[in-house]
């Protein structure tokens, strides 16, 4: 066996033995002596908590030391690695604890976006805000372990020294990866530090406090009783399911067929709902009729084809792919069969001849060739814009918008001295106003995204909503600065197709106008929604025209009755002969008409579930800080709308609608609907009965990763613990106890 493929066998015992020396070296003597020092100042409070418990110097050190331990015991390790029994999945209230104890900058980041993703998978009620929070700490972590083990011993979470080292026992050979008698005895005897240790009892007692704060931060967040009622009806929108067959009649289709609007119609619907957004949905208003505009923002781009970058890039040369073959042969390994003969043979390792892998390694060096020129084109531009500014040599968060734009580049000239430099095509110009959706929904400004200093992918919309002027949009804590107005973004790259690709456009941005969600001026208003134009030919004009908006829905309602009369024509052709004929004849004659020859086919809705306002709360919370947030909760309503429409149907004690072909009126949707049948799976006791435990696990589950970030947050840990920080000028006497602070 060769020593390297001996070093990748045994990498993991390695790794053990290395961090138990290292780690036992740094935590072994240097706080010992620390602590053994009496220096002016280790008894002084520095904060109080309580009524009249008081924190020293020594205490903190004390608590770095303590935390130091968990971490070489695998503490940190534990906690972002704890699984839920039964559910599989990992633990919020354990990963927001480790945040607060063992914060790593490098790790976070990760971190912070695996909560997210839980909170969506799992319907957990938790914000970005919330998880923002937790990083947002005014004090430190010794702090916040002070305070989390008190609250826990106060509380009576408390376990012996025993019964830590016995649970320790079994949790180092899995985290650590070496025995409790490796790790325990390098750390008592202080190996590589000169014999100079910590003791067994501080190493049990260390981990006994850890395990009373996880174990009360799960029971303090597990108080919620779930009732039969509230089981019973968790369980009927999970478990009862309807299918629906159905075809849309939608009022849009027979706009054409209505007579312009009177000006005074128009003036009433406009005045009526002119501060309502568009899709807002309610009793008063069921056809989501609304005026009102959206945030939106104005963005300058300078923008480059990757397509015409790589006709600037030279082809790789043949010395530099063998020369990276060379350099990383490790990395083109495969399994094979020892024996090609035998397939029960074991399998082995086997490097890649060159001449397997040359041709993968030239098209990634000469991607990465592309990539990097791209990116060198747009960093010049942005320097080119930037030089001013640089020149300044002021404080940018100190600069107001008018101060910011005097001291940024001209982008038109900037695309065209770097066009005129790398011999390029490059497309400079300005949108018009848009909204988040706008630009997400737009092929090419809704791909774009800015790679992080964390190696997350940052979109486009969320960056540039997150302005001062805006804020409807925030950003993760690991993403970036909101930017300022005229503030270069960039340089952001579209999205590739697939993975090692690349993607089309590399662009440089910058928000140059801004417009708060406001009611329209008049009738009359227009706002441009141009995008970004990628050729020499000028882009049609895109505009958004109040009063368009405000005849296009009056005559959409003016078209319901047409709607309402061809969905009961096709009711009726359908009893004459059967549904997918009158689906085919319709398809041929109205379906052709409007260009789409699948119009009205029958739509099969399998599984429907339904949406209550409960699902609905905890998916607003979830989108909280997205730009597109608004858009997407309407939607949701107007989905929602639908699915109790059809539920609506069918009786008390019924598993079928009765009365069936019927056409339903869908205002939320402005259509009229031809079903044919809707057909309730309903929740039998049987079903409850064998579902009842889990849910109610499940349930608690849920309530108590909901509570986590509540209950974790720093601030709500300071303000139960009620810590006051000492005012050094105010302090005439060191006994002085709560009235000689600040909270914080």
């Amino acid at each position: 066996m060769s020593l390297m493929r001996w070093f990748r066998k045994n990498n993991r015992k390695i790794m053990a033995i290395v961090i138990i020396v290292i780690m036992v070296g740094f935590v072994g003597g240097s706080y010992i002596q620390q602590l053994g020092r009496k220096r002016s100042g280790i008894y002084k409070a520095v904060a109080y908590y309580g009524e009249d418990n008081k924190i020293t110097n020594m205490d903190i050190a004390q608590a770095r030391q303590q935390l130091d331990i968990l971490r070489i015991i695998g503490a940190s390790s534990m906690l972002k690695g704890l699984e839920v029994p039964m559910l599989r999945t990992r633990d919020v209230k354990a990963l927001l604890l480790n945040e607060l104890l063992f914060p790593d900058r490098k790790e976070s980041a990760g971190i912070s976006q695996l909560i997210k993703q839980l909170a969506s998978t799992q319907n957990y009620a938790i914000s970005t805000e919330q998880i923002n929070d937790i990083y947002k700490s005014p004090v430190q972590s010794e702090i916040l372990w002070i305070l989390l083990r008190e609250e826990a011993r106060q509380t009576g979470f408390q376990i012996s020294n025993q019964q830590s080292g016995a649970l320790l026992a079994k949790i180092v050979p899995q985290v650590i990866g070496a025995t409790y008698q490796q790790l325990i005895g390098s750390m008592v005897s202080g190996a590589g530090r000169g014999g100079q240790g910590v003791s067994e009892d501080n190493i049990l007692s260390a981990f006994a406090d850890f395990i009373a704060v996880l174990e009360y931060s799960k029971a303090a967040t597990s108080n919620e009783n779930v009732t039969l009622a509230q089981l019973t009806q968790q369980l009927s929108w999970e478990l009862e399911t309807a299918m629906v067959e159905s075809v849309s009649f939608p009022a849009s289709v027979f706009v054409d067929q209505q007579p312009e609007p009177t000006a005074d119609a128009i003036k009433e619907q406009f005045n009526k709902y002119k501060n309502n957004a568009n899709g807002d949905i309610s009793d008063e208003n069921p056809y989501g009729f609304g005026y009102r505009f959206d945030d939106m923002v104005q963005v300058e781009y300078i923008a480059v084809k990757f397509d015409d970058v790589a006709k600037t890039v030279k082809p790789v040369a043949q010395e530099k792919v063998e020369d990276f073959y060379k350099l990383h042969r490790e990395e083109f390994i495969e399994q094979v069969l020892s024996d090609p003969n035998d397939p029960n043979s074991p399998m082995t390792d086997r490097i890649k001849s060159f001449v397997e892998v040359s041709d993968l390694i030239t098209d990634g060096l000469h991607k990465k060739a592309i990539n990097g020129q791209a990116e060198i084109i747009i960093q010049d531009a942005k320097s080119i814009t930037e030089t001013a500014l640089d020149d300044a040599d002021v404080e940018v968060a100190s600069l107001t918008d008018e101060e910011f734009k005097k001291l940024v580049g001209d982008y038109s000239v900037a695309a065209k001295q770097i066009a005129e430099k790398y011999s390029i095509k490059v497309y400079s110009g300005k949108t018009g106003l848009l909204t988040a959706t706008d630009i997400r929904q737009d092929e090419n400004l809704g791909q774009l995204v800015i790679q992080t200093s964390n190696y997350s992918a940052v979109a486009l919309n969320q960056i540039v909503f997150a302005i001062d002027q805006l804020q409807s949009s925030l950003l993760s804590t690991f993403d970036m600065e909101a930017p300022k107005m005229y503030q270069n973004i960039g340089p952001l790259k579209s999205m590739p197709q697939q993975v090692g690709e690349l993607g089309k456009l590399i662009v440089l941005t910058r928000v140059v106008d801004a417009s708060k969600n406001a009611v329209p001026d008049s009738l009359d208003m227009k706002v441009s929604k141009k995008t970004i134009v990628l050729s020499d030919e000028s882009q049609e004009a895109k505009e958004f025209v109040v009063k368009d908006e405000v005849v296009t829905d009056l005559k959409e309602l003016a078209a319901m009755k047409a709607a309402q009369a061809q969905a009961q024509k096709f009711v009726d052709l359908a009893k004459k002969e059967d549904w997918e004929a009158a689906s085919k004849s319709f398809n041929e004659s109205l379906g052709k008409k409007n260009d789409d020859p699948n119009m009205f086919d029958i739509s099969y809705g399998n599984n429907l579930r339904k949406l209550p306002d409960t699902i609905m709360d905890v998916y607003n919370i979830q989108k909280a800080g997205e730009p597109i947030a608004s858009f997407v909760i309407r939607e949701n309503k107007k989905l929602s709308k639908r699915r109790d429409m059809f539920f609506s149907l069918i009786g008390k004690d019924k598993d079928e609608a009765e009365n069936m072909p019927a056409v339903m009126e869908l205002k939320s949707g402005r259509a009229y609907l031809a079903v044919k049948s809707v057909k309730l799976n309903r929740l039998v006791n049987e079903a409850f009965e064998a579902n009842k435990a889990y849910r109610v696990y499940m349930q608690d589950f849920i309530e108590s990763q909901t509570l986590a970030p509540v209950f974790l947050n720093p601030e709500n840990i300071l303000k139960r613990m009620d810590y006051r920080r000492v005012i050094e000028d105010e302090i005439s006497d060191p006994n002085e106890t709560a009235k000689s602070g600040e909270k914080s």
